[in-house]
């Protein structure tokens, strides 16, 4: 491979997933590392004249690429013209010869595109004559309708050489355009450099929804806003340049512009180094590609398919369309097909006829092939649970495990066709035997089918090497089969609880996996039908690349793979998809057709398609989203850094309280400011513990969660030693029973990582300091739940402990409880968020921390505990559905009750039932992680919200001293910390990696379909 090759491919991948200049991603080049003529798939050639009386024939022998340059070349030479027609009033064909030659290429038909930079690096010539060229022209109507974009044009004007950068569209006039031309003298840049002609330039567009701007060596030439660029009637008043536009580049002689050539010039080079095309990285280009892909697919096929494997593996694709792009279309059109198929896969009810070997007919109804599409039933059922959606699914894999056999899976395919409905159904269901049956399974298909030293599967027992060999004698493992079980473990390991025993085996074989695939992947991206042997079946296919793909994104945005080390995979199989796979009418070409191994269907074509591959396609282009929006977690981690940072630098040495500014409410009521430090650092802590609590890594996220359990374990040990500047408020004022509580709250939720390291000095000044806030007597609010806190925390320390303050609470809580989720604070209900801040995430936790421990109260039975744990989860749950409700369009939410500039300390409830993976089935994932970033983004965009030396300032969105309560300080303000949560969750849990969807509000004010909504009853 050429130098220049290679370079390009490092460009392509660090383009893709690292980005460059305004986040533009490199989508589609020709560097011309090839000999002889342009290549056939992209470039069409024009032939014969063409247009403005040019003098030159055109035809393809006057272009052709050597040593890494496009050379196209004029000559002066006379060919016939074969539709030379004598005293014809058309210039084309009364000339019975023409006097010159040359060539015009253009990307029309194969490389289209809206929007994006292109980047053209050439040397023009420059003699009289001559007339080189690039530009653009639409894809629909005539010229000018079309619209054209001259990216360079160099001509005489008046026979003076100029540079010309050109926009032009449609008026009210056949063939007349409206011209919006800068035209810049020649000599402006031989004045510069007279030896300017002699080197390569580049030419450059920047084109946007509102722009075109046009460059030479990053000069800005002309800039023509799309505002102004309407066609007149007869381009229908359409803008021409709010559509796809194909690339020419062609060498003119003379004609209506080029001049009189200067014969002892010729032949005249004009040489293109490279053409380039960047488009934006951004969801909106992503997710432009899977529209136009998933709307070619169904508007050429509106009927409903059977639910056989290959038409259910398009509609798992579809659903991850649906979830990235929340277009209703897509989830009607799987609705459509699920109710078609009575959401059944093979229809038989008889059981003693069922049947796991291969087969097409309703008897098969145990054959993985059947099985797929309850993936797509149980996404259904999820967005709107009916218990009919998914009643067959369970049917039929319940009857399975059953069944003493565990050779379910003897074929490659099956692991993703069934593997993600079993975890799928635990989680609605929390059936262990789901996931042990799972196992059991897989086993058996890694022992059958898993080459330990390639690290790859055989398609099934047929394929084993040495009893079947590629034609050259090497082992064959076809790629799509592979792909389906890349993909397959990625499904599962997304769903798989993380507590699971096996989930490491699972793991263990996909990074295997992507090691070999890493190795076998081709230089433009794809991956060969045969992995390892390139001669057994050669060239472009896509359904395996995609499953491979979408298994590196998915594997890169989850953590498990290295993204340093897999990112230019994945970016390069992202760039065969969407610069050779995809076609410009939104067609996925080179699938291999349906089959079961590498050496069928060798005459794959651009044009060769498939539901499956279009399935696979849509998967990858999804992932590919996610790694977009990898930066929700990124979010979640840099701001909960931001905000941890500088409480616990400055604590862990000891100065806090020398360098945290103070801020006060302008109604404070004269209480100690020092609790200002204990409120910061309890809150703080208690919401970040779960983060904390992860093993560590060498990830970036990693290496500040170190540090700030590091930092932590240090401010410990400074909060109860008296000896220490930051030692805290303990043992003066109310307040620092609140705070205790907090903290109690952050041993509790990481004891292993944040308890028990600490040294027994500490610990015994912890239970002293502890023991001694049995001083403050708490009043009959939410702060009976603080007392709670501290002596469950001190039950499970194993020391004295006071049950008595635990039953007490748990007593008046239940006596508040007011219905439909909520509780009063005290006798008297109050619409505030008091049950966000304290009274639900506190009241769990001091229940879960008794059924754990198996400790019953004094009048009540362990199982009564256990019932009102229960019972609490559901209210919670409830709650949480309110708190969701409650998030506007526009990612807002009521500002109501006292204590708001708690800020997202609003959402702790939705964050616990998220972290402890209770969220009610009404609410998935996807939809609560974006709602709690959209959330966050436009909370934290404010200015104000923390001061120069980076505290916390007073104020709800930014810095609003004004609505501070009389208790308030910038310590208490860490409360807002508690939305972290669900941090406790690793990158790879499905919390984070589920597609973002329309949280409940946005959906429903855009029209969208939302599940309705009824208060629950006891």
């Amino acid at each position: 491979m050429s130098i220049k090759k290679f370079l390009l491919a490092l460009l392509f991948a660090s383009a893709i997933l690292h980005g460059r200049a305004q986040d533009y991603q490199l989508v589609w080049s020709d560097e011309f590392d090839y000999e002889g003529a342009p290549d056939t798939a992209v470039w069409r050639h024009e032939r014969g004249f063409v247009r403005n009386n040019e003098y030159q024939w055109y035809q393809p022998a006057n272009a052709s690429a050597s040593g890494g340059v496009l050379t196209i070349i004029a000559r002066k030479e006379t060919v016939p013209n074969p539709q030379y027609k004598a005293g014809s009033g058309d210039w084309r064909k009364n000339r019975r010869f023409a006097e010159y030659t040359s060539s015009c290429i253009k990307t029309v038909g194969t490389k289209e595109f809206l929007y994006g930079r292109f980047e053209v690096r050439a040397k023009i010539p420059t003699a009289s004559g001559a007339w080189p060229a690039i530009w653009t022209l639409g894809s629909t109507m005539h010229w000018p309708s079309c619209g054209e974009i001259d990216i360079m044009e160099y001509y005489r004007i008046k026979d003076v050489p100029h540079i010309l950068a050109n926009t032009a569209w449609g008026t009210d006039r056949p063939y007349t355009a409206k011209w919006d031309t800068q035209t810049v003298p020649f000599s402006t840049f031989t004045d510069k450099d007279p030896d300017w002609a002699n080197k390569f330039h580049v030419w450059r567009m920047d084109w946007n929804k509102e722009a075109i701007r046009l460059y030479l060596d990053d000069e800005l030439l002309n800039e023509t806003l799309l505002k102004d660029t309407q066609n007149g009637p007869l381009g229908d008043y359409k803008n021409p340049f709010k559509q796809p536009h194909y690339i020419l580049l062609n060498l003119a002689v003379g004609g209506d512009n080029g001049g009189t050539p200067d014969d002892s010039a010729f032949p005249l080079k004009y040489e293109i180094d490279y053409v380039r095309v960047y488009q934006e990285s951004s969801r909106e280009n992503i997710l432009s590609i899977i529209r136009k892909v998933n709307d070619r697919w169904q508007s050429a096929h509106p009927e409903p398919a059977n639910a056989f494997w290959h038409s259910a593996a398009y509609h798992s694709g579809n659903m991850a369309a649906w979830f990235a792009t929340g277009d209703e279309n897509y989830r009607r059109y799987s609705e459509a097909w699920a109710e078609h198929n009575e959401w059944k896969g093979a229809k038989s009810d008889n059981k003693r006829t069922w049947k796991y070997s291969y087969g097409e007919t309703d008897e098969h109804v145990l054959f993985g092939d059947w099985q797929i599409c309850f993936q797509t039933y149980i996404d259904l059922y999820n967005l709107q649970p009916e218990e009919r959606k998914i009643a067959r699914a369970k049917e039929v894999i319940e009857y399975e495990m059953t069944t003493p056999n565990k050779d379910y899976w003897w074929w490659a395919d099956g692991l993703y066709m069934v593997m993600p409905v079993m975890t799928k159904l635990y989680k609605i269901t929390g059936n262990p035997l789901y996931t042990e049956k799972l196992y059991e399974y897989f086993s058996y298909a890694k022992k059958l089918m898993y080459d330990e030293e390639a690290k790859l599967f055989y398609r099934d027992a047929n394929y084993i090497f040495p009893k079947h060999k590629t034609e050259s004698g090497k082992k064959d493992f076809w790629s799509r089969g592979n792909g389906w079980v890349f993909a397959g473990l990625a499904k599962v390991l997304q769903d798989l609880p993380a507590d699971d025993a096996h989930r490491e085996e699972y793991r263990q074989v996909f990074r295997e996996m992507a090691e070999t695939l890493k190795q076998s992947q081709q230089t433009e991206g794809y991956w060969l039908r045969s992995l390892l042997d390139e001669t057994q079946a050669p060239g472009y296919e896509t359904s395996g690349t995609a499953f491979f793909t979408y298994g590196f994104l998915w594997g890169i945005n989850t953590g498990i793979l290295d993204k340093e080390v897999y990112s230019s995979v994945a970016g390069k199989g992202w760039n065969y998809l969407t610069t050779v796979a995809l076609q410009p009418d939104g067609t996925v070409g080179y699938i291999q057709p349906i089959g079961e191994r590498a050496s069928q269907h060798k005459n794959v074509n651009a044009q060769t398609t498939a539901d499956f591959g279009v399935g696979a396609f849509l998967l990858a282009a999804c992932e590919m989203l996610n790694y977009s929006n990898s930066s929700d977690r990124d979010r979640w981690t840099g701001l909960a850094y931001r905000m941890a940072a500088p409480v616990l630098s400055n604590m862990s040495r000891g100065e806090l309280k020398k360098n945290m500014q103070v801020e006060v409410s302008p109604t404070w009521d004269g209480r100690n400011k020092e609790v200002t430090y204990m409120e910061c650092f309890g809150r703080l802590m208690s919401g970040i513990a779960p983060w904390l609590s992860l093993p560590g890594d060498d990830t970036e996220e990693g290496k500040q969660r170190k540090q700030l359990r590091e930092w932590a374990l240090k401010s410990y040990a400074h909060a109860v030693d008296p000896q220490s500047p930051d030692y805290l408020l303990w043992r003066n004022e109310g307040q620092p029973l609140v705070d205790a509580a907090y903290i109690a709250s952050s041993f509790l939720r990481a004891p292993e990582q944040l308890w028990k390291p600490l040294d027994s000095v500490t610990k015994q000044r912890y239970i002293a300091e502890f023991q001694q806030l049995r001083r403050i007597d708490p009043p009959n609010t939410n702060w009976l739940l603080f007392s709670a806190m501290i002596e469950t925390f001190l039950m499970t320390a194993g020391a004295q402990h006071d049950m008595y303050r635990i039953h007490s609470a748990i007593r008046k809580i239940e006596e508040w409880y007011v219905g439909d989720g909520w509780y009063s604070d005290g006798e008297h209900f109050a619409f505030d968020y008091y049950n966000s801040y304290v009274i639900q995430p506190m009241y769990v936790q001091v229940l879960q921390v008794l059924v754990d421990k198996k400790i019953k109260l004094r009048d009540k039975s362990l199982e009564s505990v256990a019932k009102n744990l229960d019972k609490a989860k559901k209210r919670m749950q409830r709650y949480g559905m309110i708190l969701e409700r409650l998030i506007s369009p526009e990612a807002a939410f009521p500002v109501f009750g006292r204590s708001m500039t708690y800020r997202l300390g609003v959402f702790q409830p939705l964050s616990l039932l998220a972290w402890k993976e209770y969220l009610p089935k009404e609410l998935p994932e996807g939809q609560v992680r974006n709602a709690l970033t959209g959330v966050m983004k436009r909370m934290f965009s404010q200015e104000g919200n923390f001061n120069e030396k980076g505290f916390l300032q007073l104020g709800f969105a930014g810095h609003q001293p004004g609505l501070a309560d009389w208790y308030t300080n910038n310590g208490s303000m860490y409360l807002t910390s508690e939305v972290f949560l669900p941090l406790g969750l690793p990158a790879s849990h499905s919390f984070w990696t589920a597609p973002p969807q329309d949280w409940t509000a946005k959906k429903a004010w855009n029209g969208k379909s939302f599940p309705k909504d009824h208060a629950i009853q006891e």
